[in-house]
C-alpha cells in the first residue's frame, strides 16, 4: 500500500495494518504489509459488516452498524428498510459483493486520482467520506461516477473507521505529518476501536469537548518527540448532516504538551494549571483540550490569571514558581518570546520589587496591582516612581535607573506584544517580592491567617489525576 497526500487515506493505511495483526500495536507499516496480510484485513472488515448487518436484519442494537452510517450511508450493510427483508445468507452475498474487487475487464481506463495506479472503479459517497470543509453535501455530481480509485486506496477508506474513535455521530480523527506519530496514534485507536467493533468493548462514554480530548491525549501519551504539527479531524458522512471540522495544532505547542507533561520537574506546576482549568462538571483536562485546538494563547492566559489572581498577599507568600516556570517555557518555546526580552521584563520586575519593599503598607503592593489593569496607569506609575528614585539622596539611592528605555518599548509599544510583557511584569514582580520576603508591617493579621493555611496538593478530578498519570482508559 502506499501513503497518499489524502490524510483519511493515510489514517485508513495504518488501520488495515491493524486489522489483520494479532495485536494492532503490532501492525507492520502499511508498505510493508504482504498480499496474505492485507486479505486477511479485508476478509475480518467483511464479516464485522456481516454480523452488523445481521443484528439489523434482527431489529437488534449493533454500535458498529449504528456508527457505520457515519461512513458508508446507505450501503448495504446498513440500509435498514432492506436487511429485515433478506435472509442473512443474502444480505451477506450483498456485501461481500460490494467489499470485493471489481474484475480486470470492469476496471475504468483511468488512474487512481490518489496513488497513480490502475483505477479499479469510480467510488462515491457509500465508500468515500466526500465531505469538505465548507459543509458541502457529500454526494457526487450529477452524472459522475465518483473517485477513480484502486482497490487498495478503496480498502483503505474502508478501515477508516477503525482508527478513527466512533460516537455514532461524527467520528474523530488524528492526523500528522510526523508519520511515527500518525502510525503510533492510529495503532493505539484501532486497538480501542476493533474492540469496540466486534462488542468485546463497550464505547466510552463521551462528554464535553472529547473530540479534541482524543488528539491530547495521544499527544500525551506519545513517547517520542513530535516532528510535525497535529490535526484534529471531526467528520460525519452521514446523509443526514454531512460534515467536517478540521482543527491544527502546530508542532512547537504540541511538543511542549508532550514534553512538559511528561517531565517531573512540572509536575506540581501542570497540577495547578489544570486545577485552574477545572471548572466543574467539566474537567481540567478537556478545556485545556480545547483551547489548545481552538485558542492556545488562553494557555498563557490561564495560567498567568492563576499566579497573579491570589487575593491581597497570598499572590506573594504563596508564590507558585513551578508554574511561573512552566508559565514561562510556553512563552519561550511555543509563542517564540525572545529570551532577551523576557530577561529584560524580569530585570525591571526585581527594580519594581526594590520600590515596593521599601514600603512598610501592603497597599504599596496594591496600588501596583491596581495599576497594571490599565497602560495608562501602569505607565504613570512608573514614571512616578522612575523620577522618586531620581531626585532621592545618591548615598541611600540605588544608582540604576527604575526602567530603560529598552523595557518601557516593550510594555508599551502598540505595535508589539505590549500586554504580554505587561502580564509577564506582574508575575515577575510578584515573584520578586515572594523571593525577597516581603512582610509588610501593617499586614500582620493577613500574614498571620494566610501562614495558618494547609498547604496541600491541589485536588483534582479523577480524570485529571489519571490524565497527569498518562493512564490509559
Amino acid at each position: 500500500m502506499v501513503l497518499t497526500a489524502h490524510p483519511l487515506q493515510r489514517i485508513g493505511a495504518f488501520a488495515l495494518a491493524a486489522i489483520q495483526a494479532e495485536e494492532p500495536v503490532d501492525a507492520p507499516h502499511p508498505a510493508d504489509l504482504t498480499p496474505v496480510g492485507f486479505d486477511r484485513a479485508v476478509e475480518l472488515m467483511i464479516e464485522d459488516a456481516c454480523l452488523a448487518a445481521d443484528y439489523g436484519r434482527r431489529g437488534k442494537d449493533s454500535f458498529w452498524l449504528k456508527s457505520s452510517g457515519a461512513f458508508f450511508p446507505n450501503s448495504k450493510m446498513n440500509h435498514r428498510p432492506t436487511l429485515g427483508k433478506r435472509p442473512r445468507a443474502e444480505n451477506d452475498e450483498r456485501i461481500r459483493a460490494w467489499r470485493t474487487m471489481p474484475e480486470p475487464a470492469d476496471w475504468p481506463a483511468a488512474p487512481c486520482v490518489l496513488c497513480g495506479r490502475n483505477a479499479v472503479g469510480f467510488y462515491g459517497k457509500v465508500d468515500v467520506p466526500l465531505v469538505d470543509a465548507a459543509g458541502y453535501c457529500n454526494s457526487t455530481p450529477r452524472g459522475h461516477g465518483g473517485l477513480a480509485l484502486c482497490w487498495p486506496c478503496v480498502c483503505c477508506f474502508h478501515a477508516l473507521p477503525y482508527g478513527a474513535r466512533l460516537t455514532g455521530g461524527p467520528s474523530t480523527a488524528v492526523h500528522s505529518w510526523d508519520e511515527e506519530f500518525l502510525a503510533w496514534a492510529t495503532l493505539e485507536q484501532a486497538d480501542t476501536t476493533c474492540r469496540e467493533i466486534t462488542g468485546e468493548k463497550k464505547p466510552d462514554p463521551s462528554g464535553r469537548y472529547q473530540h479534541e480530548r482524543t488528539a491530547l491525549l495521544a499527544i500525551r501519551r506519545y513517547e517520542q518527540p513530535m516532528r510535525a504539527g497535529v490535526e484534529l479531524m471531526v467528520f460525519s458522512n452521514d446523509n443526514r448532516g454531512p460534515s467536517l471540522g478540521m482543527y491544527g495544532l502546530e508542532e512547537p505547542l504540541a511538543e511542549w504538551l508532550r514534553s512538559t507533561l511528561r517531565e517531573p520537574v512540572f509536575r506540581r506546576a501542570w497540577r495547578s494549571l489544570i486545577a485552574a482549568y477545572e471548572v466543574p462538571p467539566v474537567q481540567g483536562n478537556r478545556r485545556l483540550a480545547r483551547d489548545a485546538f481552538h485558542r492556545p494563547l488562553r494557555i498563557f492566559l490561564t495560567a498567568a490569571d492563576r499566579l497573579a489572581g491570589g487575593r491581597g498577599l497570598r499572590a506573594v507568600t504563596r508564590f507558585d514558581r513551578p508554574l511561573a516556570d512552566l508559565t514561562l517555557s510556553f512563552l519561550r518555546e511555543v509563542m517564540d518570546v525572545n529570551q532577551a526580552d523576557v530577561d529584560q521584563v524580569e530585570r525591571l520586575a526585581r527594580e519594581v520589587a526594590a520600590e515596593i519593599s521599601q514600603e512598610d503598607s501592603a497597599g504599596a503592593l496594591m496600588g501596583f496591582r491596581v495599576a497594571c489593569r490599565s497602560v495608562v496607569a501602569l505607565q504613570k506609575w512608573l514614571e512616578k516612581k522612575a523620577v522618586l528614585r531620581a531626585l532621592r539622596p545618591s548615598s541611600t539611592a540605588r544608582r540604576d535607573p527604575l526602567l530603560n528605555t529598552a523595557q518601557f518599548r516593550l510594555l508599551f509599544d502598540p505595535d508589539g506584544q505590549g500586554w504580554l510583557y505587561r502580564r509577564l511584569l506582574l508575575i515577575a514582580v510578584l515573584g520578586a517580592l515572594h523571593e525577597l520576603g516581603w512582610t509588610p508591617q501593617d499586614a500582620d493579621d493577613e500574614l498571620a491567617e494566610i501562614e495558618a493555611e494547609k498547604i496541600d496538593d491541589v485536588p483534582l478530578a479523577a480524570e485529571d489525576e489519571a490524565f497527569l498519570g498518562g493512564v490509559s482508559e
